[in-house]
């Protein structure tokens, strides 16, 4: 995997961080992320996208978020989470959607997604 592409999570952090710094927004606004993190992948399973995913989560719930932190989910079970994400974002001032790890498979080949 490219170094470019290991970074991105932690590049969207810090762009987060700076974000909260710059408007620091009251702490009365509500704050919403999703985070899937699907690694497992039968043919080409993936190392970091679960710990990037926890990780984020846990970085984004320290900046004040409601993070949904989704791990190896079907795709029933990321179709419900961005369901529910859907209705929570109507009530939020903030939102953040991440997937760590997104892959795309096409004649039995399987890439990260950029």
């Amino acid at each position: 995997m490219r170094r470019s592409a290991r970074l991105l999570p932690l590049v969207c952090l810090a762009l987060l961080l700076l974000l909260q710094s710059a408007f620091a927004a009251s702490q009365q606004e509500r704050r919403v992320a999703l985070i899937i993190g699907n690694s497992a992948y039968k043919d080409a399973p993936l190392k970091n996208p679960v710990n990037d995913a926890r990780d984020m989560a846990a970085a984004l719930k320290k900046l004040g978020f409601e993070a949904t932190l989704l791990t190896d989910a079907t795709m029933q079970q990321m179709e419900s989470a961005v369901r529910e994400f859907g209705l929570k974002l109507r009530q939020a001032a903030w939102a953040c959607s991440t997937m760590p790890g997104m892959a795309c498979r096409w004649a039995a080949t399987t890439t990260l997604c950029r």
